[in-house]
């Protein structure tokens, strides 16, 4: 029978939405790379020995769909470590080995980003630190309990890796799992939980300091409440073994799930109550999104949470300025402004909210007649330092001199850092600087090329804030 996940690339096209990428417990051996179900045997493509399938059917339309063309890239990266001799190394000298080879492929053809999930999160020996390549294709063995660390034949699985890393694993492959069952039910690949009805009273953030509280306190609580009487109740602490014959499991992994979108205009609010005093009383709020992607477009309709929990404000304004922004054909041009609809409670309180799109260079934007100043600028996980560092610094710079109120958000700290390093520089005055941002997402997805060994990252993790020149 037909799923959603074996048809994702297509209702991505047809009904343009966001669909979950291909499951890392599927790279790592144990989900149909096509239907992403568990099967009781998975047979391996005998070409890349990478890719697995439930089924002869799955994997026909998995060559159809997209493995024949990711098999050849795959089998690119075999070559060279079929031929590498490594009996032995650490987990940073098998990071950049992986990492030059990967930089080595996408400088030498377009590269998807699932063949890159595929190689980042490829099966390796935890001990050795060697992939199944480097070993000539020997059978390795899985943590039965996280499933996600492996180790070769040659190593000893005992004491492999420790509580701390195998229950976050299994944490994380719950929430993977859930969010596929939600995208099989509902269509939706990233379910929100945003408040209902705009409240009557404003209530700072700093009050709520957790996704509990907002969520319980300050956003509408009914759903949660049948949860957070739980005796030390946290969104991160399981309530059942699995969520599929619980009903609080299911209501806590949707509000978990629902943080990785909410943290958009949750964060934004926090910053806007760092920065402006008279926050309580504006009416009108102008934002500027710069360098957006797919994610804040289609989410877009979530920022109306600014206008529930900041009662006085009557007006909510975005742009979006970037060389990819949403629905434009060609450079430079600037869209209308287009009125979105709000809720009705908004409606009937004279509210409103518009969108506005500009495809090209913030720096250049800024120079047109059309431009005026923002409240406040947005760039979340820019990786201005990371690529395009040529393009971003002029950006950079036009921020700086126009005194322009920005917030930043990474992916990391060694991010976060670099930028910060990078405004130094500049000479920037940074009013807030890098933290971790209470109100990132809680959905972790595993860091497989930065950081330590079995590391996450989350949305909006780390912030700072920066607003003209010293």
């Amino acid at each position: 029978m037909a799923t959603r996940m074996a048809n994702r690339e297509q209702l991505m096209q047809r009904d343009q939405v966001l669909v979950p990428s291909l499951p890392t417990l599927a790279i790592k051996g144990h989900l149909c790379f096509r239907c992403c179900k568990s099967a009781e045997k998975l047979s391996k493509c005998g070409a890349c020995k990478r890719a697995v399938y439930c089924s002869k059917g799955c994997q026909v339309s998995d060559w159809k769909i997209a493995h024949k063309n990711h098999c050849k890239l795959l089998k690119e990266i075999n070559v060279i470590e079929e031929k590498e001799t490594a009996p032995n190394r650490s987990w940073d000298l098998y990071r950049d080995s992986l990492y030059s080879k990967l930089q080595w492929l996408k400088s030498t053809q377009d590269v998807p980003p699932a063949v890159q999930d595929m190689i980042q999160a490829q099966v390796y020996c935890v001990v050795c630190h060697r992939s199944e390549a480097n070993t000539g294709w020997s059978k390795f063995a899985s943590c039965p309990s996280c499933l996600r660390v492996s180790t070769c034949q040659t190593c000893p699985a005992k004491n492999s890796h420790s509580e701390k890393v195998c229950k976050d694993n299994q944490l994380f492959n719950q929430l993977e799992r859930f969010l596929i069952d939600c995208f099989e039910h509902t269509g939706e690949a990233t379910p929100a939980q945003p408040t209902l009805k705009p409240r009557s009273t404003y209530e700072p953030l700093s009050i709520h300091d957790s996704w509990e509280k907002y969520y319980k306190d300050l956003s509408d609580g009914a759903i949660i409440d049948e949860i957070t009487t739980t005796p030390g109740f946290s969104l991160l602490k399981p309530l059942a073994p699995d969520f599929e014959d619980s009903v609080p499991e299911r209501i806590r992994l949707h509000h978990i799930l629902g943080t990785d979108v909410m943290t958009m205009p949750i964060t934004i609010l926090a910053a806007l109550e760092d920065t402006i005093p008279d926050l309580a009383k504006k009416t009108s709020l102008f934002l500027h999104f710069v360098g957006p992607t797919s994610r804040e477009w289609r989410n877009i309709a979530l920022f109306e949470e600014l206008l529930h929990l900041l009662p006085a404000l009557k007006s909510l304004r975005i742009l979006c300025a970037g060389p990819s922004s949403y629905g434009l054909i060609g450079e430079d041009i600037l869209s209308q402004e287009m009125d979105l609809k709000c809720c009705p409670d908004c409606q009937k309180a004279g509210r409103k909210r518009s969108m506005q799109s500009f495809r090209g260079m913030y720096h250049d934007f800024v120079q047109r007649a059309e431009f005026s100043k923002p409240d406040m600028a947005v760039l979340f996980h820019s990786g201005r330092t990371q690529a395009e560092q040529s393009s971003w610094a002029p950006t950079t710079k036009a921020l700086l001199d126009l005194g322009t109120l920005t917030l930043c958000t990474t992916f990391n700290e060694r991010e976060a850092k670099e930028e910060v390093a990078e405004l130094d520089g500049f000479g920037a005055n940074v009013i807030a600087r890098l933290e971790v941002n209470t109100w990132r997402g809680l959905m972790p997805t595993p860091d497989f090329l930065e950081g330590p060994e079995h590391g996450f990252f989350y949305m909006n993790y780390f912030r700072y804030i920066f607003q003209g020149r010293k």
